[in-house]
């Protein structure tokens, strides 16, 4: 028999938030509609790398709710390659991957049915510029794929770089490859092909459609001053050149919160230029995804528990906080 004055104990959640102002908006949301959980936040900003860590030192949160996607890993200072799908939640089987239209979610779907993130509300991603460091050295914004280049030219006389991201990870490449190419990804034969892609009719790029897409992005990276160390540039290294100046434009989404904090309110997000301005975009992605650890499959109420925490992102009340930087 139970003592009067004992309490049951409460269950215990990790939850990694990729953005420390979740912490006050969908921190205090689950904390309310959860009232018997105890939760514990984690926050991070190392996207894929911080994700690849975590495996590997058994570390991992129960719930993951990020913005990179950890579909693919950076191993260039590790020495170990680990898959992803070995240590997240698959949420093939629930009722969750209802919620989604299919077309949707068949881009977060593995090639053996499986999925292991969830995508949240989509994010718009551009050139962020830093329009104050335009202003202090008397240099036009653009607002055309030359007048981009010209800019990149002129920052460099001045010992700034014009446009760097965070090349290191898989993830930035694949946007990169992507989004300077959405006029010939939207073309007749480009079209053509992600619908056969899609549909798992072809698993590579035709010749001409890839070396279409590649000389593309070479051409950028003559343009912006690419060199072969970039190849190690991380998300912190390119922040940190950003806030400081010593960078003027950088790839972003429409989250700009963590520079907003550090005093930079001049900022602007331009599409990617192309050719002309009918072929300027901006690309859109998930601004977060969410992701289980899979050490929970198996564990009762505990799974359980976390897959109505999951459920409960997707409500309509948690997806429209998202975005509240209060």
């Amino acid at each position: 028999m139970p003592l009067k004055n004992s309490k049951e104990v409460k269950q215990r959640i990790v939850v990694q938030l990729d953005q420390d102002y979740w912490l006050a908006s969908v921190g205090r949301m689950l904390k309310e509609h959860f009232p018997d959980v105890e939760f514990d936040f984690v926050i991070s900003r190392g996207g894929a790398q911080y994700l690849n860590d975590a495996a590997v030192n058994d570390d991992l949160a129960d719930i993951i709710i990020d913005a990179s996607s950890w579909t693919q890993t950076s191993t260039l200072d590790d020495d170990y390659d680990i898959n992803p799908e070995e240590y997240l939640y698959d949420f093939s089987w629930t009722d969750i991957t209802n919620m989604f239209y299919k077309v949707y979610l068949d881009g977060f779907t593995n090639e053996d049915g499986s999925v292991n993130w969830l995508p949240g509300s989509a994010s718009v991603e551009g050139i962020l510029a830093n329009t104050e460091l335009f202003d202090e050295y008397g240099i036009q914004l653009p607002y055309n794929y030359d007048t981009f280049v010209e800019a990149c030219n002129k920052f460099g006389e001045y010992g700034i770089r014009g446009f760097a991201t965070d090349y290191k990870y898989d993830c930035t490449d694949s946007y990169m490859l992507q989004a300077w190419s959405i006029p010939l990804l939207q073309s007749s034969k480009g079209r053509i092909w992600r619908n056969d892609a899609s549909e798992g009719n072809v698993d590579y790029l035709p010749d001409e459609l890839g070396t279409q897409l590649f000389s593309r992005l070479e051409q950028v990276f003559k343009d912006t001053g690419v060199q072969v160390e970039d190849v190690s540039r991380g998300y912190s290294v390119t922040f940190e050149d950003f806030v400081s100046g010593r960078v003027a434009m950088i790839r972003q989404s429409t989250n700009i919160a963590e520079y907003q904090a550090e005093g930079m309110t001049s900022l602007m997000l331009l599409p990617y230029f192309g050719e002309t301005e009918n072929d300027d975009w901006y690309f859109s992605t998930p601004g977060y995804s969410v992701a289980m650890n899979g050490k929970l499959k198996g564990a009762g109420k505990r799974e359980e528990l976390a897959l109505d925490i999951v459920r409960y992102f997707f409500s309509s009340e948690v997806m429209n906080a998202m975005p509240d930087r209060r």
